[in-house]
């Protein structure tokens, strides 16, 4: 199967990343990356730069049996509201529509977030969900969205909070496993895994996977 990847530099397009290299189901892999990064040497692998500002642009690489969509932000990096909804809501939004366009019978994967609600009143959990509804009406051949908790890993750039929150969440981790194991922070390898795992083989038209989900997928 061929592949194209949009989010790489992120804890779990890294990581999904590093698991299409290795997994010989897919045979060709392409990564979209806004700027130039270092990326693993492989003959499959091709990387192409765009600064998404022409998603019509990229109909030529779109030609790919799985778009796996990894993009996402945070407010304050973003700098605004509006800015953060352009990258985790509007990018993604346009990427599956013209994925669709150009595959039809493709499998699109997403990120999104435990607790997307189109009507919840946190923005951020309110911008995940209203990018999962609009991303159903499209009616993909296969859609599958990932909702995990806290995200797990060494990041690249730096994110005091979450930072914090991880340090924390790996000293409560063996309670919240016995009380609300959806709640638990959940490592970029073990969503990547799973995200992976199912697009290789869909079950259906829309598969949501919430953290206790990819846990036991994993």
């Amino acid at each position: 199967m061929r592949a194209i990847l949009f989010g790489a530099s992120g804890l779990v397009g890294q990581s999904l990343l590093n698991d299409c290299l290795n997994n010989p189901s897919i045979e060709e892999l392409t990564v979209i990356l806004r700027r130039d990064i270092t990326l693993p040497e492989s003959k499959k692998l091709k990387k192409v730069i765009n600064p998404l500002t022409d998603i019509e642009s990229l109909r030529v690489h779109l030609d790919m049996d799985i778009c796996f969509c990894c993009l996402g932000s945070t407010i304050k990096k973003a700098g605004s509201k509006e800015a953060f909804k352009k990258v985790d809501y509007d990018l993604p939004l346009k990427i599956a529509e013209l994925f669709k366009a150009v595959v039809p019978q493709g499998t699109f994967a997403v990120i999104t977030a435990r607790g997307a609600d189109k009507n919840s009143a946190i923005f951020y959990n309110k911008v995940k969900g209203e990018l999962e509804e609009d991303l159903k009406v499209l009616q993909l051949k296969h859609l599958i969205i990932a909702r995990p908790s806290l995200i797990i890993g060494e990041r690249q750039e730096s994110r005091p909070v979450e930072f914090i929150s991880q340090k924390l969440f790996n000293l409560i981790d063996p309670i919240i496993k016995m009380i609300s194991p959806g709640v638990r922070g959940i490592p970029a390898s073990v969503i990547s895994n799973t995200l992976l795992k199912k697009s290789l083989a869909p079950d259906g038209a829309i598969e949501i996977y919430e953290s206790d989900k990819l846990w036991s997928l994993y």
